[in-house]
């Protein structure tokens, strides 16, 4: 089953309680996007699982991925991958259900902005030397539909970035619908739902991360691509809510 044929079903809880035991669940974590409010309850679920640091990524997979093929020893693995990591999965035959949450693109990088310049963040200092200001942050450290080319190493068009994505992911939760994706998420893997608090919530005044309409503009343009794929998700989650009522009430 994969994004597609979730959003697509017509019988909406055939897709619920998925026996997991003979494939290793993947977590593709984009920065700022709920992504250790969502693993943590997986974590609990899964307990032989493996967190991926974001500083070691192509050591650490190489040697996850020599390790899995022999043990089959984890159930869960994630971390701030990207496609090529999952392309090494595919090579190596190893049998996976694929995640990942998306946030609206230009509030994502004010969130990871926002993230790196609190004093609590590791190596703060250095991020604020080396971006002055968000706009160059925005601009210079933020490459143009930065979670397209995390999720499938980028693409020619919204449309081709919809195909791949749904084809690709099994499951795609959304930030702005975070109770209800992890809702859907804990009927499909088979953990316990509560009312999830996210955690590591970036600290910030929202009024001092006001952007002017030219700026805000300027990166519409910058993230076009991601941000047509994140409303065609956004779509698909009312559907997705439609289809959910539907099944509690017959």
């Amino acid at each position: 089953m994969n994004f597609s044929q979730l959003v697509e079903s017509n019988n909406f809880e055939s897709q619920f309680g998925l026996n997991m035991n003979s494939r290793l669940i993947v977590y593709l974590h984009i920065p700022k996007a709920a992504g250790n409010s969502s693993i943590k309850p997986i974590k609990e679920k899964f307990k032989s699982n493996l967190s991926i640091k974001w500083n070691e990524i192509e050591f650490s997979w190489s040697k996850f991925i020599e390790e899995q093929k022999s043990t089959n020893k984890y159930q869960f693995v994630s971390g701030h991958i990207h496609d090529k990591q999952i392309d090494l999965l595919k090579q190596s035959e190893i049998n996976y259900y694929l995640i990942s949450f998306l946030r609206h693109p230009i509030k994502r990088i004010m969130s990871l902005y926002a993230y790196n310049t609190m004093e609590s963040t590791p190596d703060s200092k250095k991020f604020k030397e080396k971006f002055v200001s968000f706009e160059d942050f925005a601009f210079n450290g933020v490459p143009p539909n930065s979670m397209s080319r995390q999720l499938f190493r980028g693409c020619l068009s919204s449309t081709e970035g919809i195909s791949k994505l749904y084809t690709k992911y099994n499951f795609i939760g959304l930030t702005e619908q975070f109770n209800f994706s992890m809702l859907l998420l804990s009927k499909i893997l088979g953990f316990d739902f509560y009312n999830y608090k996210k955690l590591n919530v970036s600290k910030y005044n929202t009024t001092e991360m006001t952007l002017s309409f030219s700026l805000y503009k300027e990166l519409e343009m910058r993230h076009s691509i991601d941000l047509e794929i994140y409303n065609k998700v956004k779509n698909d989650y009312v559907k997705l809510n439609e289809s959910y009522i539907v099944t509690q009430l017959t």
